[in-house]
């Protein structure tokens, strides 16, 4: 259940990030943190969503994170 919640959050940072230019450095500095995490499924997805807001693309950000397109579980 913890692991749920912790993907739950990354994918909530994630939404945030991808709102929000002014959270954005912010974001970027928190899921570089939880890609140290124990769990391999948090890093990957803390991986995956830092390098999309890296690129700091507004389709990409809207396709994979905004609507989701991507069914991430």
């Amino acid at each position: 259940i913890e692991i749920r919640f912790s993907l739950a959050a990354v994918s909530a940072l994630a939404k945030f990030g991808a709102a929000s230019e002014d959270l954005l450095p912010n974001i970027l500095v928190l899921l570089q943190r939880t890609m140290l995490d124990q769990d391999d499924e948090v890093r990957d997805r803390a991986t995956f969503y830092y390098q999309l807001l890296k690129q700091n693309d507004k389709a990409l950000h809207s396709a994979y994170i905004l609507n989701c397109l991507l069914n991430m579980r």
